[in-house]
């Protein structure tokens, strides 16, 4: 009786160990990756962000300044006309029989007191689940060539239009693609360990 009152005993004084230890590596982890918060700015605001760009470098929260000033939905007719000769790979490799192009009219300035490099390349658009980068096909025809990554100067401000194109295929039922005219979106500038975003709401359709 009294060997297995001390076997209960070990039993519960290992079971205490290691749910106290599990419990300081819980505790561990998530002062190692804190919980992500977000900031949202409205469409037409004066945003900024802060964390770490593409190329490692570190962004030093008000350094830059961004506001979205238009956002359109463009159909795959619309993307030619603005683009001639624009043919897009995916529809016509007949991996998405449908296209739509997000263009957001941005303007970035340096608010700092030192060069700047904006990562143009790093801004994402969401739409609840879907995430979708930069589209260098569209980017590039439409800011005359302009690198992803610009440099700009103590005070200057610069004018660029970003484009995502948005597939049927990357949608999970037939309505939510009837419905894209009608979503919302948002522009994400940086992800950790704050989220930093622009809510664009439903894009301009003519």
């Amino acid at each position: 009786m009294t060997g297995r009152i001390a076997r209960a005993i070990v039993i519960v004084v290992v079971i205490a160990a290691c749910t106290v230890l599990y419990g300081m590596r819980v505790a561990e982890v998530n002062d190692a990756y804190p919980k992500q918060s977000t900031v949202v700015f409205s469409f037409g605001d004066t945003a900024t962000y802060a964390g770490e760009n593409s190329s490692e470098g570190k962004v030093e929260y008000g350094d830059i300044s961004i506001t979205a000033t238009s956002a359109r939905l463009l159909d795959y007719s619309q993307i030619q006309k603005l683009i001639p000769g624009y043919v897009d790979g995916v529809v016509e490799a007949n991996s998405a029989s449908d296209v739509r192009a997000l263009l957001i009219k941005i303007r970035a300035k340096n608010t700092s007191g030192t060069v700047q490099q904006v990562h143009f390349r790093d801004f994402k658009v969401q739409s609840r689940a879907w995430m979708n980068g930069l589209d260098l096909d569209l980017y590039l025809p439409l800011n005359n060539s302009q690198p992803t990554i610009v440099e700009i100067q103590p005070g200057e401000e610069l004018q660029t239009t970003l484009a995502y194109t948005i597939y049927d295929t990357q949608f999970n039922s037939a309505a939510d693609w009837v419905d894209i005219n009608s979503r919302d979106f948002e522009l994400a500038l940086s992800y950790y360990p704050v989220k930093y975003t622009i809510a664009l709401g439903c894009p301009e359709t003519a």
